[in-house]
């Protein structure tokens, strides 16, 4: 198949971006799938901001302008949107990829970003012939607000980087090389539950002693955001003065991979309704144990592993129960570290066997030639 992947966000990236330098989520998921598609002898084009014409791991990159959105869709099986795009965007690329060609929504974001608003439009939902989703739960939210027909939508999940892939040999213990007293790691990005780690995590020092934690995250992921135009730095800040955090930001996918093996328990207070979590997938691939919440998305995303609490819209309630739940379990982690060990073990097979991007591929095509 001649497939096109287009993203109208403006960032500018290549399928090498995420394996040199911090990238969103959903630009990352594009290059990476991009990337297997072209491994399994599709013709695959990626049009982002104003890339250069380059073709990088198999996939040719084009700007994102209208122009070459026309010739890359020139005689396309299917073309992908990336994210979301304006109905006026919609419209052109139908008129560029008539049938048979297919035109796909393919977004992780939730129903009330301003990305995918456009579906409210019964015209703009007519252009796409199917919409992808990476969740059941954002599946359900979509079709209640925005009443799209369920057979013209597919659930076609997120999957870890090819960093995380195989990273935990058969023959060496998941738990080998986790510290002790253990290091904690949050990944995602600031504003989805940092504040309140950060508050509960000096009443969680006296309860597990010596506990340790890595803070990888920062507004870098997205186009790489300037730190001195990053709102989030008074957080950072608070992480480097409080004792035993330690404040390293975002970095790319192969640097998180070795930090990660070394982590104990991702710790994950989450605020933010994700539609699916990459990070965790990511940290259960590396053979952390997760501590997070049961919202929006993440049991399905859990997939029956880790450990939550339910959410709670009280920050400091919330903060508490978070605490109390890692100050029960840590401890756990260590006594008991053969049942553990095969629970971590059984998390890190899952993961490798139904979540990386190979997997995926062999998916997309399926969902493609229906």
């Amino acid at each position: 198949m001649r497939l096109a992947f287009l993203d109208f966000a403006g960032w500018t990236y290549t399928p090498d971006t995420p394996y040199e330098r911090p990238l969103g989520g959903m630009q990352s998921a594009a290059c990476y799938l991009a990337e297997a598609l072209a491994r399994r002898g599709h013709g695959v084009s990626l049009l982002t901001g104003d890339a250069p014409p380059v073709t990088v791991r198999g996939v040719a990159v084009q700007p994102a302008t209208g122009e070459a959105c026309r010739a890359a869709l020139t005689g396309t099986d299917a073309a992908i949107v990336v994210g979301g795009c304006t109905a006026t965007v919609a419209a052109f690329l139908r008129e560029a990829a008539p049938p048979p060609a297919r035109l796909v929504l393919w977004t992780g974001h939730a129903h009330d970003q301003p990305a995918v608003a456009p579906l409210a439009d019964p015209a703009v939902r007519g252009l796409f012939d199917s919409v992808a989703l990476v969740s059941d739960w954002q599946r359900g939210r979509f079709h209640a607000a925005f009443g799209l027909d369920a057979g013209r939508t597919a659930v076609l999940r997120n999957a870890i980087a090819p960093a995380f892939e195989a990273l935990i040999p058969e023959d060496e213990p998941v738990l080998a090389g986790r510290p002790r007293p253990p290091v904690l790691a949050y990944t995602s990005t600031p504003y989805r539950g940092l504040n309140l780690l950060l508050a509960g995590f000096p009443h969680l020092r006296p309860l597990v002693p010596g506990v340790r934690l890595r803070v990888f995250s920062s507004m870098a992921v997205y186009d790489g955001t300037a730190p001195e135009a990053d709102p989030f730095t008074s957080l950072y800040d608070r992480a480097r003065s409080l004792e035993g955090v330690e404040y390293v930001g975002a970095v790319p996918q192969p640097e998180l991979a070795r930090a990660l093996r070394s982590v104990s328990c991702l710790a994950y207070p989450n605020s933010f309704e994700e539609t699916s979590c990459i990070a965790v997938m990511e940290a259960m691939a590396a053979g952390c144990l997760i501590a997070t919440c049961a919202r929006a998305a993440l049991p399905e995303t859990l997939a029956g592993f880790g450990v939550t609490i339910p959410p709670d819209d009280d920050p400091g309630t919330f903060a508490g129960d978070f605490v109390q739940m890692l100050a029960w379990l840590l401890p756990r982690l260590q006594a008991e570290a053969p049942a553990f060990e095969d629970r971590l073990r059984r998390q890190v097979r899952h993961v490798n066997a139904t979540g990386t991007w190979s997997v995926r591929a062999g998916e997309w095509e399926r969902h493609l030639a229906r």
